[in-house]
């Protein structure tokens, strides 16, 4: 798990931008999805004026999944949906995957092909034509959902099948929002092609992996990811109350404590400092909450002393020494154990486990995961 981690933290730099989200979709949760996702293209510049195209082929997407696919009776598989987010240079990516017959692939194939590389002419006239004929399927429309997409990406959709058995496959579709009207300078096949992504879907699936969250971090986020939260099969009350608890405390984490990568400027450690990475897996009856972010390697020793002083401490003994260290060390806050991590350690009845890895001379990754 810190492996994976690792990786998906080594684009926290620059501007990407991911969201992934895996498992079972509801009217609920998809309205928190949108909130989230909606608040990262509130604030970008680039994105702003075109924030309402973004939200409707994100809707759609999400109704592909909720409205338009096959439930198996195998639960896990049934449970297994996708929806992923991707801001990387001047390009979006919403991308979606749901399971459905394989008596249906051909009928969602024509229904793809016959809209992808069509003039904005073309598809204006097609879906006329289409609205015109009257032609409503059991599933809500006549390939409605895939003509609005395609004439807001102006074509740019691309569709994977991955078949699962004799019985059934992946479906995924991926919408492509080039903000210059063209794709981007940068090279970006190996992070948002279909391949890598239902490969990355096989992982998700395997280490049942619900939530993931690469990008920026503030308050506001807490507000949407927590809900997300609720509705999860994660266990009793009082265990989704202690998840919420961890939660907010490492994402905190993230919002307070974490520092720019190489352009880290010293004469404003505040600016930038809130990207991160926020995983939440399900395994074993056992709940992983592992998040990442930038620290300055001047802080790298002081912080694992820290971490090494609490783990070695008795569990029984944790609430009296916080006590007195909220006493003792009130003048000396940066030299104190993290009190944050004392809550983390008593409230996950577990050691607090983590990994830093040196990225360069000014900074490294610093990866905390708690276990409930």
């Amino acid at each position: 798990m810190m492996n994976l981690v690792a990786k998906m933290a080594k684009t926290l730099h620059g501007d990407y931008f991911e969201y992934i989200y895996r498992g079972n979709f509801t009217p609920q949760i998809t309205q928190n999805i949108i909130n989230l996702t909606e608040k990262k293209f509130y604030v970008d510049d680039q994105t702003k004026t075109i924030r309402k195209r973004i939200s409707f082929i994100m809707i759609e997407c999400l109704q592909n999944i909720t409205r338009h696919q096959d439930k198996p009776d195998d639960f896990e598989m049934a449970n297994s949906d996708l929806f992923i987010l991707q801001k990387f240079s001047n390009a979006i990516f919403v991308s979606a995957g749901n399971i459905v017959k394989n008596e249906h692939i051909s009928s969602l194939k024509h229904k793809l092909d016959s809209v992808i590389g069509l003039t904005a002419d073309e598809l204006k006239k097609h879906y006329k034509d289409v609205l015109e004929s009257g032609e409503i399927s059991d599933k809500g429309g006549a390939g409605l959902g895939i003509l609005s997409m395609a004439r807001r990406t102006e074509g740019n959709i691309v569709y994977k099948f991955r078949k699962i058995n004799d019985e059934y496959s992946y479906y995924y579709i991926q919408n492509r929002i080039f903000l210059e009207n063209e794709p981007p300078t940068e090279d970006f096949s190996d992070l948002f092609s279909l391949d890598r992504i239902s490969k990355f879907h096989l992982l998700l699936n395997r280490e049942n992996i619900l939530l993931n969250f690469n990008g920026e971090f503030a308050f506001d986020n807490l507000e949407s990811i927590l809900p997300i939260l609720e509705t999860q099969a994660i266990g009793q009350k009082k265990t989704k109350r202690i998840a919420f608890e961890l939660t907010v405390k490492l994402l905190k984490n993230i919002i307070f404590f974490g520092d720019n990568d190489n352009h880290y400027d010293e004469s404003n450690p505040n600016s930038d400092n809130t990207r991160g990475v926020f995983l939440l897996c399900k395994q074993n009856n056992h709940l992983y909450l592992t998040t990442s972010n930038l620290i300055q390697n001047s802080k790298v020793l002081l912080l694992k002393n820290k971490i090494d002083l609490i783990n070695s401490l008795e569990k029984e003994s944790l609430p009296k020494i916080k006590i007195y260290l909220e006493e003792f060390f009130e003048t000396s806050e940066s030299n104190k154990p993290d009190l944050s991590l004392i809550d983390m350690r008593q409230k996950s009845n577990n050691e607090i486990y983590y990994s830093i890895k040196k990225i360069n001379d000014k900074v490294s990754f610093f990866i905390i995961q708690v276990i409930i």
